[in-house]
């Protein structure tokens, strides 16, 4: 069995899980999740076993759910189920989000990109096309669902670089997964 210890800090004003020597059960059948009417682009999971992360997914749910205006971000070394953890976290707790999750990639991609095309395709509408994407990104956070709205930025390979692209805070929640060692 593995060490259940969480590492809980503030680092860039937000909080992070350290999930340093946990195990995860992997099965080769993936998970299914039902259609539903609200922003939702989670990926599937080939884990159908989660097991001794429970207390993890608790941690995170109320951090997200304390800290209105800070984002969660879940660090930790290459491999170690960053990733895995924020899936189960969408699928665990998806009813505490109405207004939709959404996950995105950001290493080594264009993060505003990747959130407009998902925005443009979910709402069928274009934002003023001279916007700088800031206003572009506006744009479409002010036309989310109303309700909790859970966003997860994976990967992040730079703080900074994401920075500009978090979501307002007034019914927004934010969930990095991070390989950067904080504090």
């Amino acid at each position: 069995m593995s060490n259940d210890r969480i590492n809980v800090n503030q680092p860039h004003d937000g909080a992070s899980v350290n999930i340093e020597n946990q195990h995860v059960n992997l099965n080769e059948t993936k998970s299914r999740v039902e259609p539903t009417d609200v922003p939702w682009n989670v990926p599937l999971s080939d884990t159908t076993n989660f097991i001794s992360r429970e207390e993890q997914l608790d941690d995170i749910h109320e951090k997200l759910f304390i800290n209105d205006s800070v984002p969660i971000a879940i660090h930790g070394t290459g491999g170690i189920g960053k990733t895995e953890l924020a899936i189960q976290y969408a699928l665990k707790y998806k009813k505490s989000y109405e207004g939709g999750i959404c996950f995105f990639n950001a290493r080594g991609e264009n993060l505003a990109t990747n959130i407009l095309g998902f925005a443009r395709s979910y709402f069928d509408i274009d934002p003023p096309k001279e916007s700088p994407i800031n206003n572009k990104l506006d744009f479409y956070w002010s036309r989310w669902p109303k309700g909790k709205v859970l966003i997860i930025y994976d990967d992040v390979d730079n703080f900074d670089r994401i920075k500009e692209y978090f979501p307002p805070v007034d019914h927004f929640k934010l969930l990095i997964t991070t390989r950067l060692k904080f504090g």
